[in-house]
């Protein structure tokens, strides 16, 4: 066999072994990956402005506000306070299509699901009834789980 052939051929080989690997990778290692990162990501938000409502509410709200438009863009997702009646304080609308927004919003859904639990935290996916896609969804209390000040919602997307 000739050297050139030879060459060629182990270059050949040592390619698709590497797109094996590369193709492995993704598919088994990846979308794990990115959707720890994502769960990951979205608790972290909610923790941050969960403790900026601790710090700055009510005495500066501009400075709760300004934290949770922050968390919002920085982490591109759509955040939500509401009042223990469940009424609008603020919207941070990030994502062009989430499941806090608009007339379709699955808020009080959300507000009775935190209320079930002990410590005033849900988590979980949600279909967004307009695009049929999987939405990653946080909601906690704000203020004291036994008699709240209002609620913090937050909905991020599962795919970019």
């Amino acid at each position: 066999m000739p050297l050139k052939f030879k060459v060629w051929l182990y270059f050949m080989l040592f390619i698709v072994a590497v797109f094996g690997l590369l193709w492995f990778f993704q598919i088994f290692f990846l979308e794990n990956l990115y959707e720890t990162m994502r769960v990951s990501a979205s608790r972290k938000s909610m923790e941050i402005i969960d403790d900026a409502y601790d710090k700055y509410w009510p005495n500066d709200k501009a400075a709760f506000y300004k934290t949770m438009d922050s968390v919002a863009s920085k982490n591109d997702v759509c955040i939500e306070v509401l009042d223990r009646y469940g009424r609008e304080i603020k919207p941070s609308h990030v994502l062009g299509e989430c499941v806090l927004h608009g007339k379709m919003n699955k808020n009080l859904y959300l507000i009775s699901k935190i209320n079930e639990t002990n410590d005033g935290v849900v988590s979980g996916t949600i279909i967004n009834p307009k695009t049929n896609a999987d939405m990653l969804v946080f909601g906690c209390v704000l203020g004291d789980t036994s008699s709240p000040d209002g609620y913090l919602l937050i909905n991020s997307a599962w795919c970019p």
